[in-house]
């Protein structure tokens, strides 16, 4: 299974879940690309997706 985690759409919001297993830094970069998920509403990896991906991302790591 190559899901590492997976993003829900419900009616108060959203679901995310992780797979169990990962490492410590794969758990942070899934949770970054599920927020964006969610945050984008792009549940493709489209560019919608992939702005607030490469936000979140910089947001963390401290990137300007």
């Amino acid at each position: 299974d190559p899901a590492m985690g997976f993003t829900a759409h419900i009616p108060r919001g959203f679901i995310i879940t992780i797979k169990r297993s990962l490492s410590s830094a794969e758990t942070l970069d899934t949770v970054l690309h599920e927020w964006a998920h969610a945050y984008s509403g792009d549940f493709t990896h489209g560019p919608k997706w992939g702005t607030a991906y490469a936000r979140a991302y910089r947001a963390y790591h401290g990137c300007t």
